[in-house]
């Protein structure tokens, strides 16, 4: 009898060792499961960057690269060549067409070749870049030769463009020896420098 009782119960034991044995089982592969999944969402985390935020740069600032490029390929080489006032023609032009800002020409004082290329605030847009107030609006003034940004001048007239100032507006033409250079210079380094001859002179602004 006690034998039977005994066989019986090691038949229940069993079948409970069974049951606990395969729930076991499933727990840990449960877990296992669950922090594979962790690992893997982790893993994806760390391969895909967080979207960073666009920055959006002004007008002036990208004028400003441009700068920087433009000396960096030998900008020194036009000016040395031409001179003050026809590297001014030629900086007004290009960056005039190639970020469609309002340019403009401001002659120096007492020397009025002395030119300098203005670019309003209201449409080069705001920035840390130095800025010099004429006639109660703020603008950038980019020395045409050294190609820097510049905090004080002393100013005299300001004009719309090179043709439209009263001096002998031959100073800021381009002669056709001018634009064989300027070919040349584009073709070796490859710049794509945008310029063109004043052709008309326009009727006398002052601002």
């Amino acid at each position: 009898m006690k034998n039977k009782i005994f066989k019986k119960f090691s038949g229940y034991a069993e079948i409970i060792f069974s049951i606990i044995l395969v729930l076991t089982i499933l727990f840990v592969s449960g877990c296992v499961q669950d922090n594979t999944r962790d690992n893997t969402h982790e893993t994806q985390k760390i391969l895909t960057p967080e979207p960073t935020e666009k920055i959006t740069r002004t007008k002036i600032e990208n004028i400003s690269n441009e700068l920087d490029s433009l000396r960096s390929k030998g900008w020194d080489e036009i000016a040395s060549q031409l001179g003050r006032s026809k590297t001014t023609t030629i900086l007004w032009y290009n960056l005039k067409k190639t970020y469609d800002v309002d340019t403009k020409m401001v002659f120096g004082n007492p020397n009025k070749l002395d030119t300098v290329v203005a670019i309003p605030v209201s449409s080069g847009g705001n920035s840390t870049i130095p800025k010099v107030k004429i006639k109660g609006y703020d603008f950038y003034l980019i020395h045409p030769v050294s190609l820097d940004f510049i905090s004080e001048f002393k100013y005299g007239y300001m004009f719309d463009d090179p043709s439209s100032n009263y001096l002998e507006y031959n100073s800021f033409r381009l002669t056709t020896n001018d634009v064989e250079f300027l070919n040349k210079w584009r073709s070796e380094t490859g710049v794509d420098l945008k310029y063109k001859d004043v052709t008309t002179k326009l009727t006398f602004q002052m601002n």
